[in-house]
């Protein structure tokens, strides 16, 4: 599919709300002007139009995983996607805090690291507290990494499983279909065979002649009551 061709009028608008609009409408994150992406709140193949109330600004990540959906599909999944992966996000953010905090512990010690060199002990211990700092600096830059790559792998899982569910629900709607089609040809089918055909028009002409013999006798019962009852 080629990239959709914008009016003037609509260039203009775009450029404008790129200009006005520096922070993401989904996740509030700060923009630079070349990080701000055009997003069309009612997908274009959802019947959307690119007209200013249909239209917003925010950054790629967010434009890529909303792609076709609706805002309330939209914020349906990222519900979901949030309860599934709130574990390990939490332990996410407090490395995160820990990494700060022995960041801001170690400048602290480096700015007073030449005046305490004088003291030999002193040094012994403020050497202990670097060193020990810096491995749970490191400790905690690894369980980030590991922490992330776990998410990363919760996140495939969950894009696998909704993926999952929308080729199922489209199967089946396939299957019913073929159904309901092979229904129709093998009627169609049987109608084209002689002997059926036959079979029905004979029934057909069978019925037509009971239902008459049945009113035929009715009304030779009630003639014969009709006459009873004059005698």
């Amino acid at each position: 599919m080629g990239r959709r061709e914008y009016t003037l009028e609509e260039q203009n608008y775009i450029v404008k709300l790129k200009n006005e609009n520096d922070v993401c409408c989904y996740c509030g994150k700060k923009l630079s002007r070349r990080e701000r992406t055009l997003e069309h709140i009612l997908p274009i193949n959802r019947g959307g139009e690119t007209v200013p109330e249909n239209l917003a600004v925010c950054c790629e990540k967010c434009n890529k995983e909303k792609s076709d959906m609706t805002l309330q599909e939209y914020i349906e999944y990222k519900d979901r996607k949030k309860k599934f992966v709130s574990d390990i996000q939490l332990k996410i953010d407090q490395e995160e805090e820990n990494k700060e905090r022995y960041a801001q512990l170690l400048e602290e010690i480096t700015k007073n690291y030449d005046m305490i060199c004088y003291l030999k002990h002193i040094i012994k211990i403020y050497t202990k507290k670097v060193t020990m700092l810096k491995d749970l600096k490191s400790i905690s830059c690894s369980k980030i990494e590991e922490l992330q790559r776990e998410k990363d792998l919760m996140e495939n899982i969950f894009e696998l499983e909704t993926t999952k569910e929308r080729i199922g629900k489209l199967n089946n709607a396939d299957i019913e279909l073929d159904f309901n089609y092979k229904l129709k040809q093998d009627n169609e089918d049987l109608l084209r065979d002689p002997i059926i055909k036959s079979i029905i028009i004979n029934s057909t002409v069978n019925n037509s002649i009971i239902n008459s013999s049945i009113i035929n006798n009715s009304y030779v019962t009630n003639s014969n009551i009709n006459c009873s009852q004059i005698d």
